[in-house]
This record gives structure tokens, C-alpha cells and sequence, in this order.
């Protein structure tokens, strides 16, 4: 677990303490139901910390030469918002898919995807990287 204490931990780290603690705690039950719940809460702390390391990567990515939607766009128009957001959602999807490339081809199904969703409501970056990621694997 972290050395750090208190506001000098990453949620990154808290999450990962958390989840660890939580797996810990779930060995220790012998109460099925109980051992269950230790489980969920585990599962969960994994799927925050899954989330956190994915922003980190896009954010660190917007801040060396991220590859914006606004090409993709096509004549669409979006507010400012709804822009800032799918460019979250572009980044999170593309680093999610090891896209690097500006010119490879994937870049434009991914925005694609991203402009169909957020074209029918979806504002949330989450979902709509989420979304998209399914969309792309497959069942």
C-alpha cells in the first residue's frame, strides 16, 4: 500500500489501496454474502482506478500534441461544450486503442463514432470513450 497519508495520495493510489484492501478483506470473510460485497467494492475500486489512469493517459496526451475531432466534424457544428467534450472522449478512446498515428484511418472511425453518439445526446466523455470501445470489439 502508498506511503503517503491524507491529500499527498493520487486517487490513482487511493483507489488502488482501496481495492487491494477490499481483496484482502473478502479472503478474511468466510459469510458468503458478506464475502460478496467485500468483492463488489473491490471490483469497483478497480473500475475507478481503470477510469483514473485512462484520464491521466488522455491528459497527458492533450498536453503533448493531442490529436483533436475538430477535423472529423464534417460540417457538424456543436457547442463549445459538446466540442471540449468529444475531444476528452476522442483522446480517452484513441489512447484506449493505442492510436498515436494522426494519419491512421482508425482515428476517423473513432471520431465518427464519438460525433453519431454525441449527436444523439451523450455528453458524458466516460460513456461515450466506453461506448465506442464496444462499438469497435464487438460482442
Amino acid at each position: 500500500m502508498a506511503e503517503k497519508h491524507g491529500s499527498q495520495m493520487s486517487d490513482s493510489d487511493r483507489y488502488r489501496d482501496s481495492a487491494e484492501y477490499c481483496a484482502c478483506k473478502a479472503r478474511e470473510i468466510e459469510i458468503h454474502e458478506i464475502r460478496t460485497i467485500w468483492l463488489i467494492a473491490e471490483r469497483s475500486y478497480r473500475f475507478l482506478l481503470e477510469r483514473e489512469e485512462r484520464l491521466t493517459r488522455a491528459n497527458g496526451r492533450a498536453r503533448s500534441g493531442a490529436m483533436p475531432i475538430t477535423p472529423f466534424l464534417d460540417g457538424n457544428t456543436f457547442d463549445p461544450e459538446t466540442k471540449r467534450i468529444m475531444g476528452i472522449a476522442f483522446e480517452m478512446t484513441c489512447t484506449a486503442l493505442g492510436l498515436t498515428d494522426r494519419g491512421d484511418p482508425a482515428n476517423g472511425i473513432v471520431a465518427k463514432r464519438i460525433i453519431e453518439l454525441a449527436k444523439a445526446g451523450e455528453r458524458n466523455p466516460d460513456l461515450l470513450c466506453e461506448r465506442v470501445l464496444l462499438l469497435l470489439r464487438g460482442p
